[in-house]
Parts: structure tokens; sequence; C-alpha cells
């Protein structure tokens, strides 16, 4: 018989709550998190709200003030470049790790999630390419690569991505201006179907990584690749 599901910890749950609304901007950058109002909004002690702080703060969610609570960290364009470089590098790791894991299946799964995204294609306003306008092209564009590195034997390195990759959505999400390269989003899904053609003539995983590395870097400008 299968053993029951690890309940959450006090921990995992507030950092949930926390992280959550962080992710849907109740908390926006710069907002003030005080543990006394949370304890008396949400209940628990003190101790799982400040030790779920302490965990957000480590992964860069927020910035921890002595005496006067947390804040919601704030980004800058610098760090949206670097955020996309570090997760070219996860990624391109990831998907290479994944490659032998790929089936026929995953291909057919893959192969749909372009189909979407060329279909949102057709009504997108793609000289407005906002993070509003494009939410669901990017959201297929997300499934896809999970899709793959997924596959991956590495529950860590899925779980670091997963969590980069939520801290990239939300720098967009708050950031008025994004680089954007004309044509970028038909040229991403040509990509994908190369990645998927590696995938299916078992490339050498050399090739593969850099392949993908690349593909992520092209969000990027020039000078920043």
């Amino acid at each position: 018989m299968a053993s029951a599901a690890k309940p959450q910890s006090k921990v995992d749950e507030v950092y949930s709550l926390v992280k959550e609304r962080i992710l849907d901007k109740t908390y926006g950058p710069g907002y003030r998190i005080v543990v006394s109002d949370l304890v008396r909004e949400n209940g628990y002690s003190p101790i799982p709200w400040r030790e779920a702080l302490r965990r957000l703060e480590a992964e860069g969610w927020v910035n921890i003030i002595p005496n006067a609570g947390a804040r919601v960290a704030t980004f800058d364009i610098n760090e949206h470049h670097q955020q996309i470089q570090l997760i070219a590098r996860l990624d391109a790791l990831a998907t290479v790790l994944a490659a032998p894991h790929i089936t026929a299946a995953d291909i057919k799964k893959l192969r749909g999630f372009d189909d979407e995204m060329h279909t949102i294609l057709q009504t997108m306003d793609l000289d407005n390419p906002t993070p509003e306008n494009s939410k669901d092209f990017n959201r297929l564009n997300r499934g896809f690569h999970e899709a793959i590195y997924k596959r991956c034997d590495d529950p860590h390195l899925v779980e670091l991505l997963d969590n980069e990759l939520d801290r990239l959505n939300l720098i967009n999400l708050n950031r008025r201006f994004i680089y954007f390269r004309p044509g970028r989003q038909k040229s991403s899904i040509d990509e994908h179907e190369h990645l998927i053609e590696l995938f299916e003539k078992k490339a050498p995983k050399e090739e593969i990584e850099e392949y993908e590395k690349q593909h992520k870097l092209h969000a990027l400008p020039p000078d920043k690749r």
C-alpha cells in the first residue's frame, strides 16, 4: 500500500501563503511584511512566519530589515538580464539530462504546445508584446520547457528551475519595459522544433545543451548574451 503524503509543516504552509501573495502582487515590490500583522490576520505563532521569511529571503523574494520586518524585493534591468542568464544555464543542464528520457509521447506533447502557440500568434498584438497581452503565449512556452526539464532525474534541479522561472515572471510583471526582438515569438517556436529534432535523432549531449542555452539567451539584447 502506498504511504500517505507527508503533511505540510506550519513553515511550509505560511511560506506558500506569502510566496503566493508576492506572485499575485498582493504584496507588490517594496511592500513591508510585518510578522505581527501576519500573526493577527492568519494565525500561527510568530516562529513559523519568521522561518518562512528567512527562507524567502534566501531565495531572493524578500529582504529582511532588522527591527522593521521584511520588504518584497524589487528588481532592475541588470537583475532581469542576470536572471535570464542563470535560467539559460540551469535549463540547458536540465534539458540535456532529460534528453535520454524523452519519449514519443513527450514529443507529441511538445508539438502540441507549439501548435497552440502558433494559433495564439494569429491574434496576438505583435507590435505591443507586453507581459499582459502575451500571457497565454508565455504560459504555453513555459509549459513546453517544463515538459522537458521535468523529465530529468534531478528533483532539486527541477525545484530550482521552477523557483527561478517564478522569479523571472515576477520581474517581467513588475517592469515597464522588456527587451523584445521583432519576430521573436515565431523564431522561438522554430527553435522549439529544432530542439525536438535533436531529441528525435539523439544528438550529442553537448549539442543539445548548447542549443538550449542559446535558445534561452535569445531573450536578451545581443550585448548581454
